[in-house]
């Protein structure tokens, strides 16, 4: 019964969206995208001496190409391409047609379906999370210990609802898969968590996360529970921006 009831499920989504792409692809379509080079210099890196030869300086490249589009009036969809130089710093050889080819990955694509139960929904590969966050994101990083400009995704639903009075609380649930180990299922691993924030208070947004990371190989670690409160905010007029946040893991 449960293994008919996902097929019709399926089914049904399928069907459903499928008329409406076929009808309007590419209906509003917006695109946007971004270049960051990210240069990096350190002296003194095996010790405190600077007459010994021990600096390193390197420059990366990252382009992020976005298109998002409407299916229909309640369904969306976004695809970000991504092309990150983790082979390639300045000064080292031209990269040819087939090796850029092997290394632009579409690092999202998801549908969003709006106002269903209440909720927005977002299926598919996916950004997630605030950058710099102690617990989970998943998207472009950088920083001056990233020095590849990596970006990462993953593979997900979230839900996103506004609720209390005014609207003044916002929440989203994610349930995704970080690792598929097809076809021995028993070394996959899960994400599952619910964030909620409150932003009534003036230049101040507190909020508190709960997630849980599932390995399920044999021995393996199991389940492990992040709570995180976290508070974020501007001061100083708006011209400085702060946030404290805690992770306690169980």
């Amino acid at each position: 019964m449960k293994k008919l009831l996902a097929a019709s499920l399926s089914v049904a989504l399928v069907y459903g969206l499928t008329g409406s792409v076929r009808a309007e692809l590419l209906k509003n379509l917006k695109t946007d995208g971004e270049i960051e080079v990210h240069a990096v210099e350190t002296n003194n890196l095996t010790d405190a001496s600077s007459t010994l030869n021990d600096k390193d300086s390197r420059a990366h490249t990252r382009v992020i190409l976005n298109a998002a589009f409407d299916l229909n009036e309640d369904a969306s969809a976004m695809v970000t391409i991504g092309k990150t130089s983790l082979n390639r710093t300045y000064g080292t050889a031209p990269q040819s047609a087939t090796t850029v080819e092997g290394e632009v990955l579409f690092d999202q694509a998801y549908i969003n379906l709006k106002n269903i139960f209440g909720f927005d929904h977002k299926l598919g590969r996916q950004f997630y999370g605030t950058p710099g966050d102690l617990v989970v994101y998943y998207g472009p990083s950088r920083g001056p210990a990233v020095l590849t400009l990596p970006i990462t995704g993953i593979d997900s639903y979230t839900g996103w609802f506004t609720f209390g009075e005014g609207g003044n609380m916002h929440g989203n649930v994610i349930v995704g898969k970080l690792a598929d180990n097809s076809p021995d299922k028993l070394a996959d691993i899960d994400l599952r968590g619910v964030e909620v924030s409150y932003s009534q208070i003036e230049n101040m947004m507190p909020s508190v996360q709960f997630y849980d990371r599932w390995q399920k190989a044999f021995g393996g670690k199991g389940h492990t529970y992040t709570l995180s409160p976290k508070v974020t905010g501007k001061a100083m007029d708006g011209n400085l921006a702060y946030r404290a946040q805690l992770a306690i893991n169980a």
